[in-house]
């Protein structure tokens, strides 16, 4: 009889075991993703966090995404779909370069932060195997490499006051469509709803912009600024850089309340927030003007960059400063203003009680 005793008991530890890991992954992945919001191991963000390294992860994580993204566009392995319609009526596209970027960068930091709460603009999901994803490794030589020497150390905040936003590919149409120049990779560090981190990464010229508010820039933003001069601030001409999306009517819209306030009004229509941003820091646009809700994903690591140089400001078209807590809404409806201070009371007087 105990043969078939011993059959029976290894049946039923087979069961058991089948249970068991069953309601592991369960939990897994229920802790793991809930919709586009990530936290990871969520009883360790009592711990502290180094800003240098995590700042360093930031880059490392959005140079990599877009090094996915490049290479899914190389290999014509897209594979689009929609995930619907924005409220203009434009189809929102999602590609493999948005999940593979976003698997990378999200995983990435995870892994390397146990406990950091991650947003991302897309949904984790079972079959994003993040096993597969090696943890960032931020060395020593890379934390006294010479574009970091003159940030400091030892500055450390408890993760649960830390909030990271990550866009795995901003202007996903354009890269859909071939427009490779307006694609950015981004990762914002916000530390209780104040983004104080700002990344953007331009995969397809290999450039990368990053602030860190109150301690530094990135060498190529600190060179715009020294090369600036305030007598560049034109009293008579305003270029508006604005949403290829609906450029058509916020034009004609910019026009009508600006045209008698500067005698020339240029409006420049592009894609993607991070790639707008930077049109403004570099001084080829004098302010970029959203009517429409955008996503924080979209402006976190812009905002934060903003912030962070002194003569520029960005808030919702009223004028109220943006919140980027992990309990906060994913939108901002209230519009986007990023100009220099000598035009920003002007414009928040104009566009204040515009109505997309």
């Amino acid at each position: 009889m105990w043969p078939y005793i011993i059959r029976f008991n290894i049946k039923a530890l087979l069961l058991i075991i089948a249970i068991f890991v069953s309601v592991v992954v369960f939990w897994y992945y229920l802790l793991l993703a809930t919709k586009d919001k990530l936290v990871s191991n969520s009883w360790l963000t009592s711990a502290d966090i180094d800003l240098k390294r995590l700042l360093i992860a930031g880059i490392m994580a959005a140079v990599g995404g877009g090094q996915e993204v490049v290479r899914v566009f190389n290999t014509n392995t897209l594979h689009m779909k929609s995930k619907g319609k924005t409220r203009e009526g434009v189809n929102d596209v999602l590609t493999q370069g948005d999940m593979a970027s976003h698997r990378l960068m999200v995983h990435s930091l995870s892994a390397a932060f146990p406990g950091l709460r991650i947003i991302s603009e897309e949904a984790t999901s079972p079959e994003d195997r993040p096993i597969d994803i090696k943890p960032i490794y931020v060395s020593d030589e890379l934390l006294y490499d010479e574009r970091y020497t003159h940030l400091p150390f030892g500055i450390e905040v408890p993760l649960g006051e830390l909030t990271v936003w990550v866009d795995p590919l901003d202007a996903t149409k354009e890269y859909s469509e071939g427009l490779t120049q307006y694609v950015t990779t981004m990762v914002c560090v916000a530390r209780n709803g104040e983004p104080i981190i700002g990344i953007i990464h331009k995969p397809f010229k290999g450039e990368t912009y990053w602030s860190w508010k109150g301690i530094g820039v990135s060498t190529n933003i600190k060179s715009v600024l020294q090369n600036r001069h305030l007598n560049d601030i034109s009293s008579e001409t305003l270029r508006i850089i604005i949403s290829r999306s609906h450029a058509g009517y916020i034009n004609t819209t910019i026009h009508s309340l600006m045209d008698k306030e500067y005698k020339n009004v240029n409006v420049i229509s592009a894609a993607g927030s991070g790639y707008k941003t930077i049109e403004v820091i570099e001084g080829r646009a004098d302010a970029y003007i959203h009517n429409t809700l955008i996503k924080k994903w979209d402006i976190c690591a812009p905002n934060a960059i903003i912030d962070s140089i002194n003569n520029m400001k960005m808030s919702t078209i009223n004028g109220n400063i943006i919140k980027y807590n992990f309990e906060e809404e994913v939108t901002n409806e209230n519009g986007l203003i990023v100009t220099f201070k000598q035009y920003y009371d002007k414009l928040v007087r104009v566009f204040r009680n515009f109505k997309s």
